[in-house]
Order: structure tokens, then sequence, then C-alpha cells
């Protein structure tokens, strides 16, 4: 009898993998926008949404996810949290900005 091994429900080191990328990529191209005056770059989001597609994609290539239910779930999972870490990105450069919440 073979004992089957369980995947985690999350892959840390897939989804870091995934995600410094175009989150560092983000970042950047955000900060240096803002800093020659443009602050509202920050709300370009269709472009930013774009990025999460190869998170999701690149998310279920390195996590090794078999099924189609697991790889559906894991790149949600990977987009979603980059949409987040990108809205924690417009909430600092907002604040930083003087600029106030809508």
């Amino acid at each position: 009898m073979t004992a089957e091994r369980r995947q985690p429900a999350v892959n840390g080191r897939a989804l870091l993998g995934a995600l410094w990328l175009p989150l560092l990529f983000w970042i950047m191209v955000v900060f240096f926008v803002t800093l020659f005056g443009y602050p509202g770059v920050i709300c370009i989001t269709p472009f930013a949404w774009l990025l999460a597609v190869p998170v999701g994609r690149r998310y279920v290539l390195l996590s090794g996810a078999q099924e189609a239910v697991a790889q559906r779930r894991s790149a949600a999972l990977a987009g979603g949290l980059l949409g987040l870490l990108q809205g924690l990105t417009f909430i600092v450069v907002i604040l930083t900005n003087g600029m106030s919440l809508p």
C-alpha cells in the first residue's frame, strides 16, 4: 500500500516565486512615475489586473497542482494576493502624497 503525500493548501515558495517579480515591477513603476509628479499612475488598474494573469499561471506551474480545481484555486489565490498588495501600494501612494482616500 502506497501512502499518497498531500500537498499543502498553499505552497509558500511557489507563491513568493510567482509574486515577487510582477509586484516589484508594479511598485517600481508606481514609485518612479509618482516621483516625476504623476501620482495618478496608481489608478491604471486595468494594467494592474493584467499582471495577475501571469502570476496565477506561474503559481500553478511552480506549485505542481495536479487537479483542475486545485489549479484554478491556486491561480485565483495568487492573483488575488497580488491585487491585495497592489491595493496596499495604492493606499501608501495616496497617503504619502497628501491626497484623501475616496
